[in-house]
């Protein structure tokens, strides 16, 4: 079994996908909290709250970080064990990687960047707009990873033109069910995996 490539490739990218996936669904299922946690803090100026979001958010910024480098692996393994796929439909699943790259992901970093050095250098109303940004960028670019994968998984809207695949139908690309019931499925989860790891660490602590 080891000596086919394609066998290898595959478990290569299973074993990277899922390593990257562990602090993704964590970096989901934390932001909603530090930020509803921010919000509380801010409309009442409680100052014990915002020591809480101090604490969330270092954790967060350090999954953040792993999730930023296990991604940059699965990128590299794309290009280089799966260049005949890009080759063949790099103009239909790999256009919403594209954009969940150039907007989502550079935008989550910059604002994620101003909330963390922003820090007491800031208004309190200013500052809670950098994470509320930093948590709609997490979730839209988990959106459009699953717009990609549900194409891999449902192929649609798309017309085979000298063997290339070309993108005929965008609304049908989003609106893919493959990927809105696997958005479901990951938020629920995500959300699932924060709140267990609040409370695990909160009871720990206590």
């Amino acid at each position: 079994m080891f000596d086919d490539p394609l066998v290898l490739a595959r478990l290569q990218f299973a074993l990277t996908a899922a390593t990257h996936y562990v602090f993704v669904a964590l970096t989901l299922g934390l932001a909603p909290y530090i930020l509803g946690t921010q919000l509380v803090a801010t409309l009442r100026g409680d100052r014990s709250r915002m020591v809480a979001v101090r604490f969330w958010g270092g954790l967060y910024l350090v999954n953040y970080g792993m999730g930023v480098l296990s991604g940059l692996v699965m990128e590299l393994q794309l290009a280089l064990n799966w260049s005949g796929l890009h080759e063949t439909f790099g103009y239909t699943f790999a256009a919403p990687l594209a954009v969940e790259t150039m907007t989502a992901f550079f935008v989550e970093s910059t604002f994620l960047g101003l909330w963390i050095f922003g820090w007491d250098r800031m208004g309190r109303w200013a500052h809670l707009f950098c994470f509320s940004v930093v948590t709609a960028t997490a979730y839209s670019s988990a959106w459009w990873v699953l717009v990609s994968n549900g194409f891999l998984r449902h192929p649609v809207g798309f017309a085979m033109v000298d063997g290339v695949a070309h993108l005929t139908d965008p609304v049908a690309l989003v609106t893919n069910p493959a990927a809105v019931f696997a958005f479901l499925h990951v938020v629920s989860g995500a959300l699932l995996v924060g709140a267990l790891v609040v409370a695990a660490a909160s009871a720990h602590h206590l």
